[in-house]
Formats: structure tokens, sequence, C-alpha cells
């Protein structure tokens, strides 16, 4: 029950810095589009290139731990499988409220 508990926690973190991502970069597109000769323009499309390949990478380093937590056959290694996750969620969740508090600091 606890880890249930847990985990919707984590969930609605992830959500809402999500949330925010959306509306901080929202309100950089417009600031941005007022202003065409921004030379912080080049360095947002750099940051969200890279934010993006982080993520795609997070989310396939999920499903393999997903896979290995699945196919795991003592309960060392699902214990390892379910660390993983957990460490992924928290990197996930770093690199959004990172990407989030750049997009504020440069708007």
């Amino acid at each position: 029950m606890e880890s249930v508990a847990r985990g919707r926690l984590i969930l609605a973190a992830f959500g809402l810095l999500f949330s925010l991502v959306t509306c901080v970069s929202a309100q950089c597109m417009i600031d941005w589009g007022r202003a065409s000769a921004s030379s912080w323009g080049s360095f947002a499309d750099i940051q969200t290139s890279l934010v993006t390949i982080g993520a795609v990478v997070g989310l396939l380093f999920m499903v393999l731990e997903g896979i290995a937590w699945m196919m795991a056959e003592g309960p060392e290694e699902r214990e390892d499988a379910k660390k993983g996750i957990i460490y992924i969620l928290i990197g996930l969740i770093i690199l959004t409220s990172a990407y989030t508090f750049v997009r504020y600091l440069l708007c």
C-alpha cells in the first residue's frame, strides 16, 4: 500500500513539473516571438534538443528496466530493477526541473 502511494506521489510530481515546463515554454515562445533577434534562440534550441534526447534515453532505460523487472528470477534481481526504475524517475524529474529552471531564467 505504501509503494502505491509513493508511486502516485511521484507521478503527481512528474505531472506538475511537466505542466510547469509547458507553461514556461509557452511564455518563452511568446517572448521570443516578439524579439526575433534574440541571442538566446540558438541556446534554447540546443537546450530543447538535449532535453529531448535525455528524455528519450530515460524512457528507453525505463522500458529496459521494466523488462528486467518482469524477467527477474529472484528477489535480488527484482529489487535491483525496481531501484533502477526509481533512479530513472528521479533523473527524469531532475532533467525536467532543470529545464524549467533554465527556461525561467532566460525568459
